[in-house]
């Protein structure tokens, strides 16, 4: 009998030489790409002889006249060179693409020797062969007992062989002298058996020793994300063993992103004479020099005059933010637009701007608003950018102290009485020298220490020179404030350890505007879209996807708690750098069915999402920066009458009252998490209690017009206050 359709053999062997053309167009675009630098190379060498040549003849024949026109060649001879090293490094790039190109080739060459030795491509071929014809037919059985006697014979090879991986052998060609490793996964082999199994391979993988320090470079750049010191042995050890000038800057910015501040900046000052920098990185250089040096001396807050250089108008407030509306909208600026409204609704005149650089040096602001430095008025509340220079783009010490300068001028401007400013240093540090220059009185508003958020990514950053340089600018300013303002107990406590007066120190909670968040109806269509049922159990998040938010803890819990309540479902809305892992973890879980991810949304569709949730939860992880910073999603979720779940770190224990106004459960648990879950769904008379009461709470103590009223009081005491009665 015969089989019309492609046969199982055919159909390997179009595989294969579909492979082995891929391979060759690949292998083809490389060695081009070598031939045409090459001759590049040749062709600028062979113009610069021939100017060489020329500028001999000119000297010849016009002796001393000459000079200028040297100087000109020796300006193309600099450039010359620049190119030349360009070239060499392309070169470099190319042919360490090749070798990894023989690596790949290599490896799919030993994958197709391994697919026609495996037992399921004989016995397809057996099959496909006894399907030929009737002599393939009687011969099939014989076929069939001897691939299973040599299948059998094979099993005992295969623990010697898993045995001999273990041990870490390797086996190399003896032909070339090549490690032969067809299925090496750098990331994975990372995460199974740790950074010194990658850097042994690495060893055995690479004979050329620039080879090697380009893959010790990609390992330390994996390493140094959870293990900071051993990823900078990895990118120092990659220096060593090519030490050129381009490797010798990278190390300088790596040393600098692992948070040795002195470290890098002596790296990138010792740099060979030279070495070339495009303006990004010339711009970084400058601004790791501005940093070592307030490390190694720190700024000194000048004493005020005993009276203010201006004639003050009461009542007036430049109120400093590092960031506003309308160019971004975040949990940040949202507390500064209510904030100031609320002053401005108690007879304050008060004006916001933002500090000097802002937004121009923020790249991630709302799509499609146009950067104005005049004033503006966006619901009610005055907002100015103020022009200067780029954060980011000049040494740190010499922009906080031109920022004061600007801020200062601002201020004269306007005759202001107070300047009020709120996190962090960057903002508020030139505040308080301008308010020191031009003798008037400095409030400082502390939501957040933000080198504790860098902590809470990065694992050991407690512990670097970056950490200390943040933490010493932003208590060099709650020592020098004239009243301090902040969110929690905790943050209170953490700023007298840092040298703040107490007496000094007032809470100045985070609320919400009534008439924004209040009860929702739930938005039909958009339940649908979302694949939401009537009588599923919505659980809910709405904020930030980033690491400390425990969001990870969250899906776990979810995880236990499915088997034991089938209606549930979990909506998670927002964006974030945690995101990408927690869909990968949703996947694994196999929970995609029952979870949603929207992704980033408009601010002002967050309360229709929030009307289709049954449950608020807040999972934080045991993080200091958790500890000491409330959210305002919790006073959101509140307002709007949903029940709340929320972790027992200290600052969301402060303001929520467990079995009262939400249910708390042991940060970092989430079998206890999954607990609180499922006594939402199965206590209703809980639930009502819980939302009742959670509403009287923000109603009598967290409207932003009841939280400025002790602002105010502030601003009297300092005779800055217009008078409200």
């Amino acid at each position: 009998m015969e089989v019309k359709d492609e046969t199982l053999d055919e159909f390997l062997e179009r595989l294969e030489a579909r492979h082995h053309e891929e391979l060759e167009r690949v292998r083809l675009q490389y060695v081009e790409r070598i031939r045409q630098s090459e001759w590049a190379r040749v062709k600028a060498e062979t113009k610069f002889e021939r100017l060489e040549e020329t500028l001999f003849d000119l000297q010849e024949a016009s002796g001393k006249g000459v000079y200028q026109l040297v100087e000109e060649v020796s300006a193309i001879r600099q450039t010359f060179e620049t190119m030349q090293n360009d070239a060499k490094h392309e070169l470099e790039s190319l042919r360490n693409e090749c070798q990894v190109y023989e690596v790949e080739l290599a490896r799919k060459q030993r994958k197709l020797e391994l697919l026609h030795q495996s037992g399921s491509y004989k016995l397809g071929k057996i099959m496909a062969t006894g399907l030929k014809s009737w002599q393939g037919a009687i011969r099939m059985p014989v076929e069939l007992v001897r691939l299973w006697r040599e299948r059998g014979a094979k099993q005992t090879s295969i623990s010697r062989v898993g045995a001999s991986r273990n041990s870490g052998n390797v086996e190399k060609d003896t032909t070339s002298g090549k490690v032969l490793a067809p299925d090496f996964d750098m990331e994975r082999t990372l995460a199974e058996q740790g950074s010194k199994a990658v850097e042994a391979f690495i060893a055995h993988q690479f004979e050329r020793q620039v080879d090697a320090a380009s893959a010790l470079t990609r390992l330390a750049r994996l390493v140094v994300r959870c293990d900071r010191e051993e990823g900078i042995r990895l990118a120092k050890k990659a220096t060593e063993l090519d030490p050129r000038p381009f490797r010798q800057k990278w190390l300088g910015f790596m040393l600098f992103d692992a948070g040795n501040l002195l470290d890098a900046h002596s790296q990138l000052s010792s740099l060979p004479t030279g070495t070339g920098m495009n303006a990004s990185e010339q711009n970084k250089a400058h601004y790791i020099a501005g940093c070592a040096r307030l490390l190694e001396t720190p700024l000194v807050v000048a004493q005020p005059p005993e009276a203010p250089a201006y004639d003050v108008i009461p009542g007036r407030v430049l109120y400093v933010a590092s960031s506003s509306r309308p160019y971004h909208t975040t949990g940040y600026t949202s507390r500064t637009h209510g904030i100031v409204k609320a002053i401005a609704e108690h007879g304050q005149d008060i004006l916001c701007v933002t500090r000097p650089g802002y937004p121009d040096d923020r790249p991630d602001g709302v799509a499609g608003v146009e950067h104005c430095y005049d004033v503006i008025e966006h619901d009610g509340v005055r907002y100015q950018a103020l022009e200067g220079p780029h954060r980011r783009k000049r040494p740190l010490d010499e922009y906080l102290t031109e920022s004061a300068e600007i801020i200062a001028r601002k201020a004269t401007e306007e005759r202001s009485a107070l300047i009020h400013a709120a996190s962090n240093y960057e903002a508020a540090l030139p505040a308080l020298m301008a308010a020191r220059q031009l003798g008037i009185p400095f409030v400082y508003e502390v939501r957040g220490l933000w080198e504790y958020t860098a902590a809470s990514r990065l694992p050991g950053w407690e512990e670097t020179e970056r950490f200390a340089l943040d933490k010493g600018l932003e208590s060099l300013v709650v020592q020098h404030a004239d009243r301090i303002l902040t969110l929690t107990s905790a943050l209170a406590d953490e700023l007298q350890k840092r040298g703040a007066r107490p007496e000094r120190i007032s809470l100045a909670e985070n609320a919400i505007d009534p008439q924004q968040f209040q009860p929702h109806q739930r938005n039909l269509e958009l339940a649908g879209r979302l694949g939401l049922q009537d009588d599923d159990f919505v659980i809910g998040y709405a904020g930030s996807i980033v690491g400390y938010e425990g969001l990870d803890d969250l899906i776990t819990a979810f995880g236990e708690l499915l088997p034991r309540q089938h209606r549930a479902k979990l909506l998670i809305v927002g964006d974030g750098n945690a995101l990408a892992g927690l869909r990968q973890q949703v996947q694994a879980a196999g929970l995609e069915e029952r979870v949603s991810f929207t992704g980033r949304v408009s601010p002002d569709l967050v309360p229709e999402y929030l009307s289709l949730v049954d449950a608020i939860v807040l999972p934080r992880k045991p993080f200091t920066v958790c500890e000491l910073v409330s959210p305002l999603k919790p006073f959101e979720a509140m307002a709007m009458e949903i029940p709340l779940v929320v972790s027992d770190v200290a600052a969301l224990r402060e303001i929520s009252h467990d079995g009262r106004t939400a249910l708390l459960h042991q940060a970092g648990n989430p079998t206890d998490l999954a607990a609180s879950l499922e006594r939402l769904m199965t206590e209703p008379e809980l639930v009502a209690s819980l939302v009742q009461e959670a509403r009287q709470l923000v109603n009598t103590r967290h409207i932003w017009s009841q939280v400025t009223e002790g602002i105010v009081e502030c601003y009297q005491q300092f005779g800055a206050a217009e008078s409200t009665s």
